[in-house]
């Protein structure tokens, strides 16, 4: 496997929100492990709340959740969870009227997607 140090592309995005209600988003993006590992995770911070996602991309992700009036954190995995199948599924199921949980537009969605799709770091 060949190295990707050389080739000047970014390994790391980070991007801070702030939105009018005083939330804060923060979501760092990184390929910079060895090997075929690729990791990211992503917080978003409000008062008296902290949601966190950990190793989006792996066999078990976690959701990690704690409220202000706790000191304590829950942790949610999801094991044997394929987030893009179950993504495709979802979106499938609404188009077929099975369901009405997608809360965005088709357009908004797909131009979300576009502006975050990153390139795989790993060699083809």
């Amino acid at each position: 496997m060949s190295s990707n140090r050389n080739r000047g592309e970014p390994r790391v995005h980070v991007a801070d929100w702030f939105f009018k209600s005083g939330a804060l988003d923060d979501l760092v993006h990184d390929a910079l492990l060895q090997g075929e590992t690729y990791d990211a995770s992503a917080k978003m911070m409000a008062d008296g709340l902290r949601i966190g996602v950990v190793k989006p991309y792996s066999d078990t992700p976690t959701l990690n959740v704690q409220q202000g009036d706790s000191d304590g954190e829950l942790a949610f995995e999801f094991s044997d969870d394929d987030m893009n199948l179950t993504e495709d599924r979802e979106f499938l199921n609404a188009v077929h009227g099975g369901s009405d949980d997608i809360r965005c537009q088709y357009l908004d969605a797909c131009s979300k997607h576009v502006r975050t799709d990153v390139q795989d770091p790993r060699p083809n």
